[in-house]
């Protein structure tokens, strides 16, 4: 009975460990660097914190990739650097983790921030020395020399220096994809540097099988400018000119799609403007690949007359890694009793009869195959490829 439970118990203590497997399997001496851990959540990733006396007892498979951290590290031929995708940091074991060919990775102070050199030279450390000891503050980098051919530079040691050139960061898509990152010192990073490394962590990410955050408002949605579609409520008609006229205390049928890219369920919120008005909507749990039209609105006209921009945004908590199809925009012009009290300064020209009219008061919507004649468009011309400014 006692061998029994013994055995089960261990298999729960397997599944847990298996079922709790994060995103990053973040290696480690004693303790992680915060800065490194705020950046892993605002990205939305997960994390598992392996001290170096467990990287023998570690599975890594079930990670995206593996961070390795600074200090000396037990058994590192067990981290599967060769086997899955890697962001490094740790400056002692060049040779070991392929970024070296010989020698060791080098380090570097200044009296004044350091800088590196990406097409011009970029600050990365908001001060050149630690507060409480008078010695600089260092980033690592590979020396040319010494570097593995598969390395391939992202940015270098800045020449003001005038030291010998090596890689504050470099990448490897030789095997898994694989990331040195030498800008250690994250108490003390600018935005810059911290942009640096969320671009590491992006590139040890774009390898295959590796899991993200991405929505987004599909552009070519059928019969829609721009990934938003207007719909007269009335003549159920589509508005397909760039800027269509929505007639005042009429009604609108607004509506998008969005898709779910990423490898999450999502929970999205969506916001709506046009003009002074705003709506609001939201879907929980869109599976991934999957589509929603959540967020579709009708609205009855009620502005002034004039040019509008409807904006639609879609939203998710964790960091989206294109967030700029999240968001699309589209002009329309609001038109009244008023604004159409006089025909139209324009010459319309008819190409399936060869004709031209001076007359018309309004177009109707969509491809424009009505010249209304009179203010309340009882009478009209009709063209049935469409009306044409000349």
């Amino acid at each position: 009975m006692k061998k029994v439970s013994l055995i089960l118990f261990v298999s729960l203590i397997l599944l847990t460990s298996f079922i709790s497997a994060s995103d990053i399997a973040y290696v480690m001496k004693n303790k992680p660097n915060q800065g490194f851990l705020d950046v892993f959540d605002e990205l939305g990733l997960s994390v598992d914190l392996i001290k170096s006396k467990e990287i023998s007892s570690t599975d890594f498979s079930g990670y995206n990739f593996v961070f390795i951290g600074e200090g000396k590290l037990k058994n590192i031929d067990e981290i599967p650097v060769e086997e899955m995708p890697s962001v490094i940091t740790n400056k002692r074991y060049g040779k070991e983790f392929g970024l070296l060919d010989k020698g060791k990775i080098s380090k570097l102070a200044a009296n004044s921030p350091l800088k590196v050199e990406n097409g011009e030279d970029v600050e990365v450390y908001e001060k050149s020395r630690f507060k409480k000891i008078a010695i600089g503050i260092p980033y690592l980098y590979l020396p040319e020399k010494f570097k593995n051919e598969n390395m391939q530079t992202v940015v270098t040691t800045s020449t003001r220096y005038k030291r010998e050139l090596g890689d504050v960061i470099s990448y490897s898509t030789s095997g898994p994809e694989k990331c040195f990152f030498g800008i250690t010192k994250t108490k003390y990073w600018t935005p810059e540097a911290k942009g640096l490394f969320k671009e590491c962590v992006m590139f040890a990410l774009g390898s295959g099988g590796a899991r993200s955050h991405d929505i987004a408002i599909v552009e070519d949605y059928t019969n829609s400018v721009n990934g938003i579609r207007i719909k007269d409520d009335e003549t159920k008609e589509y508005l397909l000119d760039e800027i269509p006229q929505l007639e005042c205390e009429k009604k609108y049928v607004i509506s998008y799609k969005t898709i779910n890219n990423g490898d999450y369920s999502e929970d999205i919120e969506f916001t709506g403007t046009f003009g002074e008005y705003i709506w609001t909507a939201s879907k929980s749990d869109l599976a991934s690949g999957s589509y929603t039209t959540s967020g579709s609105k009708t609205i009855t006209i009620e502005e002034e007359p004039g040019i509008y921009t409807i904006d639609i945004l879609a939203e998710i908590q964790d960091y989206d890694i294109n967030p700029l199809d999240n968001s699309r925009s589209r002009n329309v012009e609001v038109v009244c009793g008023d604004s159409t009290s006089e025909p139209l300064e324009a010459r319309w020209y008819c190409a399936e009869d060869q004709t031209t009219n001076l007359d018309c008061y309004s177009l109707s919507g969509g491809t424009g195959t009505r010249c209304y004649l009179d203010e309340a468009q009882t009478t009209w011309d009709s063209c049935s490829s469409g009306w044409v400014e000349i």
